[in-house]
C-alpha cells in the first residue's frame, strides 16, 4: 500500500497542527504515502481565485445566507484535492489535520482500497440511520456531515467537479448530496477518525441572523430538494443497497 497517497489538509499557518499529525502518521510512514496539501486560506483572501465558482443565488436558495469566507476556503481545498485526484487518475484518501487516528487505521484504509467502492466516508459527525453493507460498510441517505476524512476514486472525483461549477452550500452540505453528484454515502464502520479537541481554521460555520424573506425561500428550496431524493431514491434505493 505504500504507493497509495494519502493528503492531508493544512494551511501554511497551522504548524501546530501540522507537527500533530507528523507525530500521529510516523508510526505509518513505512506503509503508507502521506503528503501535506496547501489548503486555501481564507485570511489571505485565497478563495477568490476561485470566484467563479462562488453563486448567491444558489446559495440563497440552499442555506438563506450566503457562505463565508472560510467555508469558500474549505470548499475550495477540497475541491483543489478531487482535481488533484483527477489528474493523477488514481485513488487517494484526504484528511483534515483536525483529526486524530483511531486504533485499526492501516487495515481499514488497506480494506478500503481493495473494496472496490468510488467514495468511502472514514467519519461522520451525525449518528443517522445508516443500511449495512457487505464486509464492514454502511449506507447513508441521510445528512450526516463530517468532511474530514474520506477514500476518492477518479470516478467521484469527476463527479464531484461536474456538479460543483457552483458552490451553493458548504462542504460537507455539498458530499451529503449524493441525489446531486450521484456519489452513493459510504461509511466505513467502525469510523477510522475522530475530531480533535479544537475548531477548524479554515472552515467555521458563519453565525448570525437569517431574513424571514430568505427563510421562506430556502424551506421552498428545501421542499424540492426532498422531492427530488425521493425520486432519486425511488429509482436507485435497490441498486446502491447491493453495493
Amino acid at each position: 500500500m505504500r504507493g497509495l497517497k494519502l493528503f492531508i489538509i493544512n494551511l501554511e499557518r497551522s504548524g501546530e497542527r501540522r507537527e500533530r499529525m507528523l507525530e500521529q502518521i510516523r508510526p505509518y510512514a513505512r506503509s503508507l504515502d502521506f503528503r501535506f496539501f496547501k489548503a486555501v486560506d481564507a485570511q489571505k483572501d485565497e478563495h477568490l481565485e476561485f470566484s467563479g465558482h462562488f453563486s448567491r443565488v444558489l446559495v440563497y436558495l440552499f442555506k438563506g445566507r450566503d457562505l463565508s469566507k472560510a467555508e469558500k476556503a474549505c470548499f475550495a481545498s477540497h475541491f483543489s484535492l478531487w482535481r488533484k485526484c483527477a489528474a493523477l487518475n488514481e485513488p487517494v484518501f484526504v484528511l483534515e489535520d483536525d483529526v486524530v487516528l483511531k486504533d485499526g487505521f492501516l487495515r481499514g484504509i488497506t480494506d478500503i482500497a481493495s473494496s472496490g467502492h468510488a467514495y468511502v466516508r472514514l467519519y461522520a459527525l451525525f449518528e443517522r440511520k445508516i443500511h449495512p453493507l457487505r464486509d464492514g460498510y454502511g449506507l447513508t441517505f441521510e445528512k450526516v456531515s463530517g468532511g474530514q476524512g474520506y477514500y476518492l476514486t477518479p470516478k467521484a472525483a469527476k463527479n464531484f467537479i461536474k456538479k460543483a461549477g457552483r458552490w451553493f452550500c458548504p462542504l460537507d452540505d455539498y458530499l451529503d448530496l449524493f441525489f446531486w453528484h450521484k456519489v452513493p454515502n459510504i461509511l466505513h464502520l467502525p469510523y477510522l477518525l475522530e475530531l480533535a479537541d479544537q475548531g477548524s481554521v479554515i472552515g467555521g460555520r458563519r453565525s448570525g441572523a437569517t431574513a424571514l424573506h430568505f427563510k421562506i425561500i430556502r424551506e421552498i428550496f428545501r421542499i424540492f430538494r426532498f422531492i427530488y431524493k425521493e425520486l432519486y431514491l425511488l429509482l436507485h434505493k435497490r441498486k446502491m443497497l447491493r453495493l
